[in-house]
């Protein structure tokens, strides 16, 4: 990049992985954004995620109905399998209108007047949600806030490892 006299210039949140104290970096300049901002200026954080998630959860809060209807008790475990399926399901549902609302509303694409809302198919997976929850029987049943965001879900998952423990990861 010296050679060829190119820059680049490599935005990153405030995930404790993105610590770069200590480097010295040529034609690389890094932009560290404030706390608190990706709702407010990443698309995915500003409602992309929580949809698929609200989508991926009405399928998932189905089948522990389905479970418990069985009588099995441990109702929340999903084959990866499964999961993958959902993914898919929940990703396809989300509408290309939120999307694209999301993005407006980060400006990335220049100023608009749009905000992300709860569009008539999120509410409509909400109260799906909601009805399957509560036809749980009650010593199952949880609040759907801890049903859709688990605790420790959106905790960090970034590790910092020393040279030595990367190298002691298997391959």
């Amino acid at each position: 990049m010296q050679v060829e006299n190119r820059n680049i210039l490599s935005i990153l949140d405030n995930a404790s992985s993105h610590n770069y104290t200590g480097l010295t970096l040529n034609n690389i300049t890094i932009l560290m954004l404030p706390p608190n901002m990706t709702s407010e200026i990443q698309p995915m954080d500003a409602g992309i995620i929580a949809a698929f998630k609200c989508h991926y959860r009405r399928r998932h809060s189905q089948a522990a109905v389905n479970k418990a209807d069985r009588g099995e008790r441990n109702i929340y475990k999903v084959h990866v399998l499964q999961a993958m399926a959902w993914s898919r399901r929940a990703w396809a549902s989300i509408e290309s209108a939120k999307i694209r609302n999301c993005f407006n509303h980060t400006n990335l694409m220049g100023p608009s007047n749009e905000i992300p809302s709860i569009d008539q198919h999120l509410q409509e997976a909400f109260d799906d949600i909601d009805h399957n929850l509560s036809l749980l029987p009650k010593d199952l049943r949880i609040p759907r806030e801890a049903f859709i965001d688990p605790v420790g879900e959106n905790g960090s998952i970034h590790i910092q490892l020393s040279d030595t423990e990367l190298l002691a990861l298997p391959c």
